[in-house]
């Protein structure tokens, strides 16, 4: 049975390049894609995936959205896994998503998803209910 995903992301060229990755695995099933905070939550609430995939800022505020998203869902959803994709490892918004008390949670830079397979290991990995965190961010701390 592949694993559902919602991807998020309102650069359409990241978001692209994340569905490529995504649609090669033969154990993912790609089954929404939003660009704003207000489609993934909708996409979420429609399709109930096993994985979200999503950015931390985008629309509306350009924030936080992707870690509001991650939180929002350990109270609603703990079952669906969040991986955050972002080009940012701010130690705050590790903090707020891995400290929800979900364990299926996981941080991507975006400048690795291709490298050694990171995204798909860390869709995988959260889907078995398990952490994932770029091993660039564990170097860093």
């Amino acid at each position: 049975m592949p694993i559902r995903v919602v991807l998020a992301d309102d650069s359409v060229a990241v978001r692209d390049v994340l569905a490529q990755i995504l649609n090669r695995s033969p154990d993912i099933d790609l089954v929404a894609i939003a660009d704003d905070e207000p489609t993934l939550l909708a996409a979420i609430e429609r399709t109930r995936p096993d994985v979200v995939v999503t950015d931390v800022r985008m629309p509306p505020t350009g924030t936080d959205e992707g870690v509001r998203v991650a939180a929002r869902l350990a109270t609603e959803h703990p079952g669906i896994g969040v991986v955050i994709v972002s080009q940012y490892s701010d130690p705050g918004w590790l903090s707020q998503v891995f400290d929800l008390g979900s364990e299926n949670r996981g941080w991507v830079m975006k400048e690795r998803v291709h490298s050694e397979g990171q995204l798909i290991s860390a869709v995988k990995t959260v889907h078995r209910g398990a952490r994932w965190i770029d091993p660039s961010v564990m170097a860093a701390e």
